[in-house]
């Protein structure tokens, strides 16, 4: 566990690698030594409908979701390591944003 989905918008097809993207904040997450490789997960959505404050802004956003339990330090790191990695790699992206949410229990899986 954890999940790291990453939220995009839709014109950054055309300026940056999304397979990279998703590889950099993959990479960002499993640098902070809290999760094994074998069960982190991540996966990218564009966005083709949105709204900022200028119309058109590109952005960023990545929500990794997590098991509940860890202290608030340990989050706020997550989310900085992740933020730093993606932001460094997409430079010319008006907005990036990384969010740190836990899962209640209502979490379920199955392994086949």
């Amino acid at each position: 566990m954890p999940h790291c989905v990453v939220e995009y918008s839709a014109d950054l097809e055309e300026t940056l690698s999304i397979d990279e993207l998703i590889e950099v904040a993959h990479q960002a997450v499993l640098s902070s030594g809290l999760f094994r490789p074998e069960d982190t997960k991540s996966r990218a959505y564009p966005c083709h409908h949105y709204k900022t404050i200028s119309g058109d802004d590109s952005f960023i956003h990545i929500v990794i979701k997590i098991l509940s339990g860890r202290q608030d330090e340990v989050r706020r790191q997550l989310s900085q390591t992740v933020l730093s990695a993606v932001s460094e790699f997409s430079s010319g992206v008006d907005t990036v944003t990384v969010e740190v949410v836990d899962l209640d229990s209502s979490y379920a899986k199955i392994i086949r």
